[in-house]
């Protein structure tokens, strides 16, 4: 048990969105998304409904090789696990975007994946060889309303 104390030391609460809390993990490089229960029922099977619909885009786009899934699975961040009911999801860690940096060519490369060009809902993945930020990608991919 003392590991899980010191795992659950290092997650930093960041962001409390209408549909689902995020805890993040930076030192591990994932995050936690759960439904939010604090608005109302709605929200709340909507955040499971965003969590399990991620994961879904995640497994349909990475396991094909065509050119339009290879364009859209660059542009998300992955999930690479989502429980039942969409209770659980975890993604991948990005550097979210801390000022509205995002242009029109931004909004016309991503049109595919989002409406809601919220800069909260963007990021940079990190090269592991490198030490500097990659490229831009979509953490918040889905939600059927934007």
């Amino acid at each position: 048990m003392k590991w899980f104390k010191n795992f659950l030391k290092t997650y930093v609460f960041k962001h409390r969105g209408t549909t689902r809390l995020v805890f993040l993990f930076p030192k591990y490089g994932f995050v936690i998304k759960i439904p939010n229960f604090t608005y109302s029922m709605q929200m709340f099977l909507l955040g499971c409904y965003c969590n399990w619909n991620e994961r879904v885009i995640t497994k349909q786009f990475t396991n094909c090789s065509s050119d339009v899934c290879i364009d859209i699975t660059s542009k998300i961040a992955p999930t690479y696990f989502c429980s039942w009911l969409g209770i659980i999801s975890i993604q991948k860690y990005v550097y979210v975007l801390s000022v509205n940096s995002l242009n029109d060519d931004d909004k016309s490369h991503f049109k595919n994946i989002t409406n809601d060009f919220n800069y909260r809902n963007f990021g940079y993945t990190l090269n592991t060889n490198t030490g500097e930020f990659d490229k831009l990608v979509c953490l918040d991919y889905g939600n059927p309303l934007n």
